[in-house]
């Protein structure tokens, strides 16, 4: 029987045998302090806690954002000294075998790229997981940023890309041989959302569509794109629910007003745990206009729940929605392209049911967390060898 153990930096390892020892850099709190449920820490979460999880002796290196309110850059500095601490120390000791570090975009890739330097001083194989879209403004604004980029995905061992379109990005970035880039689809686990909705036929009878947005209230998420869109509409029987807090969320509610959209768009704060799922049997489609992202949680989550999904052809999103057939994708700010699709499903709740079982089909086979930790598997034992 295999011995197991999650460290958290800081404590003493067990002087019992223990199995593969990995040092995960990455986000481990369910739940924000801002209220929110990020989708990088349900992942590390996930990955931790899973049968395969339980057979590594994790070392956990906490990194998550305790918000994604502007934060100074001593604070985040002091914070991010602090972990380099705790790394060196773990690495100059020997205590692991492996890295896998979990990024998002801007101040973390920096400091996750450095830990990957480091890691690397101590001849560990490195795992480096890029999860944000917003890594291609930072390149895009920054010359230097574009270079340390491309420099760190050429120095670590294996990176581990979302989607097609991901792996395709960073290989042509990059260089290095098709194994370097392995292709893990982002991950949930279904069972709860098909207990949550296991007839999806309810659905047809409702005279009105609910259409749901969970997310980040900011413009990054096209949020004033859908705004537009619920104008466009705003004589059909759709109603638009938005869960969610951030930046622009007092600045969407005085737009509300100023539209006159208060009976249309019914807005919320964070939407979480039984809340949520109450809110996914409630709602008849779902919606993520975004600008830039990874390969976000909220439409496998709508998915698997066997909401049609309606989110903007961006990232991994074309790699895991086949246009009218399991989604639907449109351009990033084209509202009216996000209206028609509204009017449509609007008018033919048959076509909801059919476009949401076969979402619901696609996460099962391809977003498993199954899946993933099957690759990872491999992945890691690879480079044991």
């Amino acid at each position: 029987m295999v011995a197991h153990a999650v460290v958290w930096l800081g404590t003493k390892i067990p002087d019992y045998p223990m199995s593969l020892r990995v040092l995960f850099v990455g986000g481990f709190q369910k739940i924000g302090k801002s209220g929110h449920v990020g989708g990088q820490a349900f992942a590390c979460t996930s990955l931790v806690e899973s049968d395969w999880g339980k057979t590594i002796n994790w070392h956990l290196l906490d990194t998550m954002a305790e918000t994604n309110q502007k934060r100074s850059f001593l604070y985040r500095l002091k914070k991010a000294i602090q972990r380099f601490a705790e790394m060196y120390r773990v690495l100059r000791k020997g205590e692991v075998d492996q890295v896998l570090i979990f990024s998002s975009a801007g101040f973390s890739f920096v400091e996750k790229g450095l830990m990957a330097r480091m890691a690397k001083r101590y001849h560990k194989p490195v795992m480096f997981a890029p999860r944000s879209g917003l890594i291609l403004d930072s390149m895009e604004n920054s010359k230097w940023m574009h270079n340390y980029v491309r420099n760190t995905i050429s120095l670590v061992d294996r990176v581990i890309c979302q989607g097609e379109s991901w792996q395709e990005f960073y290989q042509n970035l990059a260089g290095g041989p098709d194994e370097k880039y392995v292709v893990i689809h982002n991950w949930i686990s279904s069972d709860p959302y098909l207990a949550n909705v296991p007839d999806l036929s309810i659905r047809q009878s409702r005279k009105e569509m609910k259409v749901l947005f969970l997310g980040w209230i900011n413009q990054n998420k096209g949020i004033f794109d859908l705004l537009d869109a619920a104008e466009m509409v705003r004589d059909l029987p759709i109603q638009f629910v938005v869960g969610g807090n951030g930046t622009h969320f007092e600045e969407v509610l005085k737009q509300i007003k100023d539209r006159k959209l208060e009976g249309k768009v019914d807005m919320r704060n964070w939407i979480t745990g039984t809340d949520k799922m109450d809110v996914l049997r409630e709602c008849d489609a779902f919606v993520l206009p975004s600008y830039r992202e990874g390969y976000p949680n909220a439409p496998l989550e709508a998915m698997a729940s066997g909401l049609p999904v309606i989110v903007s052809a961006i990232s991994s999103l074309p790699d895991l929605i086949t246009d009218g057939v399991n989604g639907y994708l449109f351009e990033p700010g084209d509202a009216g392209k996000m209206a028609s699709i509204f009017t449509e499903l609007a008018q033919h709740p048959e076509k909801r049911l059919q476009v949401g079982k076969a979402g619901r089909e696609r996460v099962l086979t391809n977003n498993s967390l199954e899946n993933a930790t099957t690759h990872l598997q491999r992945m890691f034992s690879d480079l044991t060898k």
